[in-house]
């Protein structure tokens, strides 16, 4: 069963120039199944091209897949590197996360996010990020 949603996304990443922040609010689908969550969603880039986003998550896990002009997969584990990939018109990067903190809060009327996490590419250091999720019902 899918029910309409409102997905609300802030991203921030620390680095060496400063911190850069990134906000996304869209209407999008979402299903429970086998005891996890599934949300879809479209996300417009810089250049008004359209990304579609899936999140997949639980408790201890998320998974952000985007398609589209830019294709990626990025996993998330407290406590864990995980490895992903970041595929442009310009070439594919290897994306490590080392995610220090996955808090999924399920409420009656919402879904809220935490999540902070250090983020490598080709194996160097780049960011440390933080990303807020909310999804209302």
């Amino acid at each position: 069963m899918n029910k309409k949603v409102k997905v609300s996304l802030s991203s921030y990443q620390d680095t060496e120039s400063g911190v850069e922040e990134f906000r996304v609010s869209a209407p999008g689908t979402y299903s429970l199944i086998n005891d996890r969550h599934f949300i879809k969603y479209e996300e417009k880039t810089d250049d008004d091209a359209i990304n579609k986003v899936l999140l997949k998550f639980d408790n201890n896990f998320l998974e952000m897949t985007k398609s589209g002009e830019v294709r990626s997969t990025l996993t998330f584990t407290e406590g864990e590197n995980t490895e992903g990939y970041y595929k442009t018109p310009y070439g594919t990067f290897l994306i490590e996360t080392d995610t220090k903190k996955l808090d999924v809060r399920i409420g009656k009327k919402n879904i809220f996010v935490n999540l902070e996490y250090g983020l490598y590419i080709d194996g160097e250091f780049v960011a440390d990020c933080k990303m807020y999720i909310e999804i209302l019902f």
